[in-house]
């Protein structure tokens, strides 16, 4: 339920966004067009998330099942994350930047991992000033991983640097342009 209602939250912005954008260009077709696509898009994502959300809370577990993972090119991946967060990115008037080689590829369970890269992308934006830079870095080492989003937002104590991944955590705050907090990003990116 916490995944669900943490993760609810960053596609119904993303639509209420677009639906006001799409008012304002009803004479701009091709903008009213793009507006849809990306709102089919954000629906889509969501679907397939609650999918596999669904069929884990029906098994009883959040564990990721290695049977289930494919293979992703993850510059693709995060070209697609960058591309769910460019009305975010354009109202705060942020640059997210892609730093990784082309053919960096991993085996992940798709709709989860996405969403947890979504998680840490969302919170860099949150915490960005206007005019800031996101940059979102990968790279090979041996049989890993490693992925950083990389900000230069309003950072955190170090004292409260574990406990941001408490569930409902108390170490949450406003972004800076007041968004809201639910003490549940940081957690369910780590679960996942």
């Amino acid at each position: 339920m916490g995944l669900l209602s943490h993760d609810m939250r960053a596609p119904l912005n993303q639509v209420k966004a677009l639906s006001h954008l799409l008012k304002l260009s009803i004479d701009d077709k091709p903008t009213m067009e793009k507006s849809l696509v990306m709102l089919n898009e954000v629906a889509d994502a969501q679907l397939a998330l609650y999918s596999d959300v669904l069929r884990m809370l029906k098994a009883d577990q959040m564990t990721i099942d290695e049977s289930n993972s494919q293979k992703v090119n993850i510059l693709e991946m995060a070209g697609e994350v960058k591309k769910g967060f460019l009305v975010d990115l354009k109202s705060k008037n942020l640059d997210l930047t892609l730093s990784m080689p082309v053919n960096l590829w991993a085996a992940v369970q798709g709709d989860l991992f996405v969403q947890a890269i979504k998680n840490l992308v969302q919170n860099a934006i949150k915490f960005s000033n206007p005019g800031g830079q996101i940059t979102i870095h990968a790279e090979g080492q041996q049989d890993r991983l490693k992925i950083s989003i990389i900000d230069k937002g309003i950072g955190f104590s170090p004292s409260k640097a574990l406990s941001l991944f408490d569930r409902f955590t108390k170490s949450t705050r406003k972004g800076t342009n007041n968004e809201p907090s639910t003490g549940l990003g940081l957690y369910l990116t780590k679960k996942l």
